[in-house]
């Protein structure tokens, strides 16, 4: 089996691990399976140095991915449990902006924020 060197890195001496999300034009499930992937790997490389999987946060770098969490609260809601379910500890947002890659509305991000974030971090999606 092959890691990458992220992986290796992080299995080594890290405490988290960051993946960017995959190309826009991929498939959400595509995107998915990729990330669950990606956690799996990890995983792999973590038991093979003797190290805890669970001790590694996994995070998850959005922004260019084919869904849009910050389209609505219920959006952020379905994205965050179905990567929190494929083994996301963190998810990372980009500040919404006027147009693309980034275009989202700053109201619905307060709301994700004062809504939502709570709800996610226990666990209730």
């Amino acid at each position: 089996m092959t890691t990458c060197p992220g992986s290796a890195c992080a299995t080594g001496r890290g405490s988290p691990h960051c993946r960017r999300s995959p190309p826009p034009q991929e498939d959400p499930r595509k995107c998915l399976a990729a990330f669950e992937q990606q956690v799996d790997r990890l995983g792999e490389a973590c038991v093979a140095e003797g190290r805890e999987p669970d001790d590694i946060h996994r995070v998850l770098l959005t922004g260019v991915t084919p869904e849009r969490p910050l389209a609505s609260v219920q959006a952020f809601r379905d994205f965050a449990g179905r990567y929190a379910e494929a083994g996301a500890t963190d998810l990372i947002l980009h500040w919404p902006r006027p147009d693309e890659p980034y275009e989202a509305d700053p109201a619905v991000f307060e709301r994700i924020a004062t809504a939502a974030l709570a709800d996610v971090q226990a666990g209730r999606f």
